[in-house]
């Protein structure tokens, strides 16, 4: 009798065992698409393995046959259900919903994938401009030899490309992976979001064409499907794209690239959780395939592997055209205050950006003003009674835009009409409170009515289109002023760019994260590097009530290393990654009390667990306690976290409990 271990696309804890039909011996396969009775339906399945014997456990007249196998060829090579069942191991999440996270929604399907004419995705409208390659510096020669050494290496080491904004990154990526090419090999190149790097995708079409595959969760269905079927035929040999793209089905893969490594985009905190920077370094390994962690501003834990062995290093420290980094001044809002005439008074825009904009406006060149929040104003405030507007679902105050005049939350896109009364003193003194973009463009336009001035975030740029059309203005010197959110503030090269404003360098600063210096260093020294990238020197003015913060000093005077000497310092002292290991369970239900209950109750299990370990005295047990965001879309969160000194003990404590939750449903999290 043969068995074949089934992973079904539901939140199970374990995969199912099938028999395999007599006429189905020899053709079911690890790694093919199968039909298979499932309760009451038929469903979907994934072959993991094939044995000849069962799990102890089971006894042979419970056990269903597979009904059919949906595929001439297997949808997973051996090397990504590695890499799936790698992925929920570390992650602790259901095979099944790896596996389903990793294709094509279409493939869940139980009827026939038909082949039609699909649209192709909006950036595939691309032209051969400026295709030819370009002369690399020294700088950039070195970072490129050394990828391409490693290609044909048997012993590999990531490599951590550290280069300063502007410094040529992109170019060394093409022509990596023109090497790769002609290798008659394949490669990803992974990016946090798509809407955020136009220019760098446009790049990768333009020289390489239609051999470039797309592959984002932007894409409708069928296009992903369409551009999924492209890289398992073969068709192309390079696709670009943001975490998902991590799972193409490259039979020969050489080469991932994933660019702003930092990034946090990478993680995935909804349905299967997940970590697409770490799992891509993993992939590479499963495939002794080179990876290239790429930055302006590694995370820490990137700089700390390179200091210590583990990754290989190569720093541009130049910009490509020779340009200069742009100046950098510190406005201390603390002591702005009041100090516009009345007819310029302004609490978002300081005396010292508005006479820089008046500068570089006055020489017909370009400013970006960065404000990381949307909408016209962060919450509205009833003064009488100091009520605040929260959405229902989401216990989260909601926010303020003037188009439409509704009050929307940025969670669950909850949304009523801006009230005239506060709903719980009747009062009438209702006062938008906090700044955002809609606020900031129309100040912009007061202050310079002869100006064009144009607004990107979130809000305005809903499709692929509307992003083009803002940029493609901005490229023509169409607009003088641009305001944005963190669209703006990497991955864009506008020549004209003089200027760039900071509004509010505070606003990430003092988030319930370890990480949000870091964080804050990062996206300050991004949106500081869209400034002066042509033939003009560039300035940058950020405004803050904390001037003397390290993260912003050290954004001041261009000094990663010195920011992450300090940041090594600080969390070796408080004992935070990379210095320990640290995992959150987080629990969910429909009510606080259940989710309360059931996080204590694992409390005490965890604690079990640790004793029975003998590691008791090295693990610290931090919570329960609500999630920062207590409620979203009607669920109620808490948190505990496990800190532990290294991954091998913090691995032990996590397979206890993917054991107790594979033997217990009911104890599920």
């Amino acid at each position: 009798m043969h068995y074949a271990q089934i992973a079904i696309p539901r939140p199970l804890n374990s995969t199912l065992t099938y028999i395999i039909p007599d006429s189905l011996i020899g053709k079911i396969k690890p790694g093919y698409r199968v039909s298979v009775p499932f309760r009451k339906h038929t469903s979907v399945g994934f072959v993991m393995e094939i044995t000849q014997t069962l799990p102890k456990d089971l006894v042979c007249e419970n056990i269903k046959e597979i009904k059919d196998i949906l595929d001439n060829d297997p949808i997973f090579s051996t090397q990504m259900l590695d890499l799936l069942k790698w992925m929920s191991k570390y992650y602790c999440a259901p095979i099944g919903e790896v596996c389903k996270a990793s294709i094509p929604s279409k493939l869940i399907q139980i009827k026939p994938v038909k082949r039609r004419k699909i649209s192709e995705p909006a950036e595939k409208n691309f032209s051969k401009i400026n295709s030819a390659q370009l002369t690399l510096n020294s700088e950039q020669a070195a970072a490129l030899n050394s990828i391409i050494n490693s290609l044909s290496s048997k012993d590999k080491k990531p490599i951590l490309l550290h280069g300063v904004t502007g410094s040529g990154k992109t170019e060394v990526y093409l022509q990596a992976f023109e090497e790769v090419e002609k290798m008659n090999a394949h490669g990803i190149l992974l990016v946090p979001e798509i809407s955020l790097t136009p220019q760098l995708v446009q790049q990768f079409q333009s020289r390489f064409g239609e051999k470039v595959a797309i592959y984002h969760s932007g894409l409708t269905d069928a296009q992903r499907f369409h551009e999924w079927e492209k890289i398992r035929d073969g068709k192309v040999f390079v696709v670009v794209g943001t975490r998902s793209a991590l799972f193409a089905p490259f039979k020969d893969l050489k080469l991932i690239i994933v660019d702003e490594e930092h990034d946090a985009s990478y993680k995935q905190d909804e349905g299967f959780l997940y970590n697409g920077h770490d799992s891509a370094i993993v992939r590479a390994n499963i495939h002794n395939a080179t990876i290239v962690l790429a930055s302006a501003t590694p995370c820490v834990e990137s700089f700390i592997n390179y200091e210590s062995g583990k990754y290989n290093y190569h720093y541009l420290a130049t910009r490509a055209t020779g340009a200069l980094l742009p100046d950098i001044e510190i406005v201390d809002m603390r002591t702005q205050r009041n100090t516009f005439t009345k007819e310029k008074q302004s609490e978002i825009i300081s005396p010292p950006l508005f006479k820089a904009i008046e500068e570089i406006l006055s020489k017909k060149e370009q400013a970006l003003l960065f404000l990381n929040r949307r909408g016209f104003a962060n919450f509205i405030l009833c003064r009488d009674c100091g009520h605040v507007f929260e959405c229902p679902n989401c216990n989260i105050a909601l926010t303020h835009h003037m188009l439409p005049k509704r009050m929307i939350c940025h969670y669950c896109e909850f949304a009523i009409p801006v009230p005239d009364l506060c709903v719980k003193c009747n009062g009438a003194n209702l006062k938008p409170m906090g700044q955002g973009t809609e606020q900031l463009e129309e100040e912009l336009a007061k202050m310079f009515p002869d100006s064009k001035i144009a607004r990107l975030d979130k809000d305005t740029s809903t499709k692929a289109s509307l992003r083009k059309t803002f940029l493609s203005s901005m490229q023509q010197q169409k607009i003088d002023i641009l305001v944005g959110t963190q669209i703006i503030a990497k991955g864009h090269d506008f020549p004209n760019v003089t200027l760039v404003g900071v509004i509010n360098a505070d606003t990430s600063l003092h988030l319930p994260d370890f990480r949000s210096y870091e964080r804050t260093f990062q996206l300050l020294t991004q949106v500081s590097g869209r400034s002066g990238r042509g033939d003009k020197p560039g300035k940058v003015i950020i405004q803050t009530f904390q001037p003397e913060h390290p993260s912003i000093i050290f954004t001041r005077d261009h000094d990663f290393k010195g920011f992450v000497d300090t940041e090594k310092q600080n969390r070796k002292a408080l004992n935070y990654p990379p210095f320990t290991r640290m995992a959150n369970i987080r629990f969910q239900s429909n009510t606080d009390e259940t989710t309360s209950k059931t996080a204590k109750k694992w409390l005490s299990m965890l604690k079990t667990i640790c004793n029975s370990l003998n590691i008791s005295d090295d693990v610290h047990l931090l919570g329960p306690a609500p999630c920062p965001l207590h409620k979203i879309r009607g669920k109620y969160r808490w948190q505990l976290l496990i800190k532990a000194p290294n991954p091998k003990i913090l691995s032990k404590i996590l397979l206890r409990v993917n054991h107790i939750i594979n033997s217990s449903p009911s104890a599920g999290c």
